[in-house]
């Protein structure tokens, strides 16, 4: 029975897929296998309009795809930090006294590697890309910490 709900639906799942791993072709098949799972469970709750399963499959892949976002900017936060934590140790172009009442209320180390490479003279778009996060989320900590 599955089998014949999947051979109806499989373009969708794969144009979806397509759709979704333009940018990294090389997720084709993880989009694959989590809107697979996601039309799983729509034949398990019996559902057979195809404008519901379409939105299922398509919020499906929208939410792998902000989750691999996430994982991607939290791992290049971590290694950034590193990097700058090091940089930062090697210069004294950074006045740590100036710095250090919003150090203190930096929430991790993503936000602290924003803030010492901001004072050490980078631009907000230079630090959401080595972030890899949008530069408003980078100006927005940016200003919930001087505040």
């Amino acid at each position: 029975m599955f089998e014949q709900y999947y051979a109806t639906h499989k373009r969708k799942i794969d144009a979806l897929a397509y759709r979704y791993s333009r940018p990294c072709p090389s997720l084709h098949d993880d989009y694959v296998s989590v809107l697979a799972e996601r039309l799983w469970r729509c034949y398990e709750r019996g559902h057979e309009a195809e404008g519901l399963i379409y939105v299922a499959l398509k919020r499906a892949a929208i939410d792998f795809y902000r989750s691999r976002q996430t994982r991607t900017a939290s791992a290049a936060c971590g290694f950034d930090f590193d990097m700058i934590a090091v940089e930062s140790a090697e210069s004294a172009a950074i006045n740590f006294a100036m710095v250090s009442a919003v150090m203190a209320k930096a929430p991790d180390a993503c936000v602290r590697a924003m803030v010492i490479a901001y004072y050490r003279g980078s631009t907000i778009a230079e630090i959401a890309d080595a972030a890899g996060v949008h530069h408003e989320i980078v100006r927005r900590k940016l200003r919930r910490l001087a505040s």
